[in-house]
């Protein structure tokens, strides 16, 4: 080999292995899958992340009650404590919609019309955050306080498996 093309090998393998060390740290993490509001979750580091935590904020719309309710005894069944907006959590849960206005979807395909997410706030804001994500699929007709409970339903058959 020549020198040149050892010394591209070593910058090579020096670039890449800080990836390598995160990728194999454990860190709960997720990345967008081929649709926009889907993601794929690293459910076994989710669950260790999630066992670790103690102080869980609820995001919800201001008006979202009953979506408030329904994510409360979600934690609460986690065995974890909800904190309000003033206090840091451990983990922030959240519960919405996916907006769909702007799009044009032909035929009477389920599409991903809500989205249950987890961030971890000392990860950083944002998708640096995020931990998990549970899109569900449905008519877009469908009464959002059935989607709520269904998607609750599917984040605890998913993200809670052991």
């Amino acid at each position: 080999m020549r020198p040149g093309t050892v010394a591209f090998v070593v910058f090579a393998a020096t670039l890449a292995a800080p990836a390598l060390r995160a990728q194999s740290t454990g860190e709960p993490r997720c990345t967008a899958d081929k649709k926009v509001e889907h993601y794929l979750c690293d459910a076994p580091a989710f669950q260790r992340r999630l066992a670790a935590a103690h102080t869980v904020r609820i995001d919800t719309g201001r008006m979202d009650l009953f979506a408030r309710k329904e994510m409360g005894k979600l934690v609460e069944g986690l065995g974890k404590q909800i904190v309000g907006p003033e206090q840091r959590p451990d983990l922030i849960f959240g519960i919405a919609p996916i907006d769909r206005s702007g799009r044009i979807d032909f035929g009477p395909a389920d599409m991903g019309i809500g989205i249950l997410t987890v961030y971890d706030p000392g990860r950083g804001a944002g998708r640096r955050g995020l931990i998990w994500a549970e899109t569900f699929d449905g008519q877009e007709d469908r009464p959002w306080p059935t989607v709520v409970v269904d998607l609750i339903r599917q984040f605890q058959g998913s993200a809670l498996k052991h």
